[in-house]
């Protein structure tokens, strides 16, 4: 027989109930088995598989005459102009050289990849250039799977059981993460350093986040948009912190190169046409290609100010300032890649990993560069392609602005 429970006038009030002292207890269910065991074994092949594919990488970048360290090769180059006394941004035989085309531009665009990431970066790539570029190409490759194999290991062990084996393909074995590797490409370290932010942020230690967010800032600037984001959203003091390790790091290479490092990236960037990649998801950069530049930055820039208004008005969670901040920088940017997608990975939670993130994700999976070459005959299929990577962006973007509207009330609860 069951009486309500006395000890709580909660539980007496909802009608709760337990059993009297004494009565048979009814057997428990089992309890459901959390499938880890299943879950490591598909971690570690997913790892293997990373393994092999870096090796992989590094076989075919040997050629008869020497190597093609691909993208690699932009920074490996800027290193040794460097520390040789010369412009960093200035050409080398090993910068590649891209053919490429825009609906609304007639002729073929050659686009030189060079490095184009601001001087804070230049001490990278002057470390790298201390090896031979075979050997540098070696150490970045593993340096990067590395990363990413020890990044999913730490998001995958604090994630919902349903969502684990779900993170291990995206996180070690989808494209992006692929490409990364095989193009030699830097953003292994920017999702290191969000990976470091947001799990700094997340855990309460401000110091470690604001390092990380604004070294990220300080590699690419447009994501200066997460301290912006975090200080509208009531974060104010890992805000400054990180717009201060963001300044710090940005003068550095005054004391390293002078004050002609900064006039010389500037002069690199205006002059830079990887606006004609298919690659390049930035609004300005789709529209650009389309022939109607003027709306993309219109569109860039009701964005960004979208988003600030969002985060002032409805004080969003962490989570939600930090993805918001994110789709809105790469989005809003003169130049983006749809790869920089793996800097969204670590703050896409329980909600963002599920439903339209999910959709996101898949999106993000496709092996969009390796189309066939018959399907990439016409001009306008890149634009396609375009559109399937600037989809994820949009989708998680809308999905987070959607959340922020509807726990508008309770962010605002509890800040009081």
């Amino acid at each position: 027989m069951l009486v309500p429970c006395r000890a709580c006038n909660q539980c007496a009030s909802r009608g709760a109930s337990r059993p009297r002292r004494g009565a048979a207890m009814a057997p428990d269910r089992p309890a459901q088995r959390d499938p880890v065991r299943g879950e490591v074994i598909l971690f570690v092949l997913a790892a293997a598989f990373l393994a092999l594919w870096t090796a992989l990488s590094l076989q075919t970048m040997w050629r008869p005459g020497g190597v093609d360290i691909r993208v690699l090769g932009s920074f490996w180059a800027a290193g040794d102009n460097a520390n040789r006394g010369l412009n960093p941004y200035g050409d080398s035989p090993l910068v590649p050289v891209v053919a490429t085309a825009a609906p609304a531009s007639p002729g073929v665009i050659r686009v030189s990849d060079r490095n184009l990431n601001p001087p804070a970066w230049l001490p990278i790539c002057q470390l790298l250039a201390l090896f031979d570029p075979a050997r540098a190409a070696a150490v970045w490759l593993i340096l990067t799977a590395t990363i990413f194999a020890v990044g999913g290991f730490v998001l995958m062990a604090d994630a919902p059981a349903p969502l684990r084996s779900w993170m291990i393909l995206c996180l070690l074995v989808s494209t992006p993460v692929l490409d990364t590797i095989f193009l030699g490409q830097n953003y292994g370290i920017l999702y290191l350093l969000g990976l470091v932010g947001w799990r700094s942020l997340q855990h309460g230690r401000p110091i470690a986040a604001s390092a990380a967010i604004g070294m990220l800032a300080a590699i690419k600037p447009n994501l200066l948009m997460w301290p912006a984001l975090l200080f509208l959203s009531g974060q104010r003091k890992i805000a400054v912190l990180a717009s201060a390790a963001f300044a710090m790091l940005s003068a550095f290479p005054l004391f390293l190169y002078g004050f002609r490092i900064y006039p010389e990236w500037l002069q690199v960037m205006r002059g830079d046409t990887h606006w004609a990649m298919p690659a390049d998801i930035s609004l300005v950069a789709v529209a650009r290609r389309l022939g109607v530049a003027p709306v993309g930055i219109f569109l860039a820039a009701s964005l960004i100010v979208a988003s600030a208004y969002l985060a002032w008005r409805t004080r969003p969670t962490k989570q939600q300032t930090t993805v918001l901040a994110l789709c809105a920088a790469i989005l809003g940017a003169p130049l983006a890649w749809g790869y920089y997608i793996v800097l969204l990975m670590p703050a896409m939670g329980d909600g963002m990993w599920g439903g339209w993130g999910f959709v996101g994700g898949i999106l993000s999976l496709l092996p969009i560069r390796y189309a066939p070459p018959a399907f990439m005959k016409s001009v306008w299929t890149p634009s396609l392609l375009t559109s399937i990577q600037l989809a994820p962006f949009c989708i998680v973007f809308v999905h987070a602005a959607w959340q922020c509207l509807v726990t508008r009330h309770d962010n605002r609860r509890g800040e009081q």
